[in-house]
């Protein structure tokens, strides 16, 4: 009885414990992209950027979707939709992401240059702009549609 109870609650603990993933960035032919980096783009959020820094970022995703940068910070850093922009950071709302086939199908995403960002990173790294899903319209002339991918999950 007792060692029913304790593996019970260990697998009730790991079950409610948050999944680490790595995010990736491919195009319509699945060819890689590079990594979806953050750059920081205002007071309490970063607009994510392919091309830009390329380290190699990790996640904690919880069992409702909610992703939060693996970091130290005083407080956490979401990942949602700020601006039509694909953002992370305290200011963003957490979205509660799906993921379909290793790709996360809340919004359709585009990699696009000169995007008017605030610090103009978009004139040289291409910056990730969400549309509503299913709205298949590029926001913009230099924009290519691409999927943002789970790269890896680690245990």
């Amino acid at each position: 009885m007792k060692t029913s109870f304790i593996l019970t609650s260990l697998a009730a603990a790991l079950s409610a414990s948050a999944q680490l993933v790595t995010f990736g960035v491919v195009d319509e032919k699945n060819n890689n992209l590079g990594l979806p980096n953050n750059l920081h783009s205002g007071a309490g959020f970063d607009f994510y950027f392919v091309g830009a820094n390329q380290e190699i970022l990790q996640y904690n995703i919880d069992n409702n979707g909610v992703a939060t940068l693996n970091v130290n910070y005083e407080y956490p850093f979401h990942v949602g939709a700020f601006e039509n922009y694909f953002a992370v950071g305290p200011a963003v709302t957490p979205a509660n992401l799906e993921i379909v086939d290793n790709k996360i199908t809340n919004w359709n995403f585009w990699a696009c240059y000169d995007t008017s960002d605030p610090y103009n990173y978009s004139a040289k790294n291409r910056a990730i702009v969400v549309n509503e899903k299913g709205n298949s319209t590029a926001p913009g002339s230099q924009c290519i549609p691409v999927f943002i991918t789970v790269l890896d999950v680690v245990y």
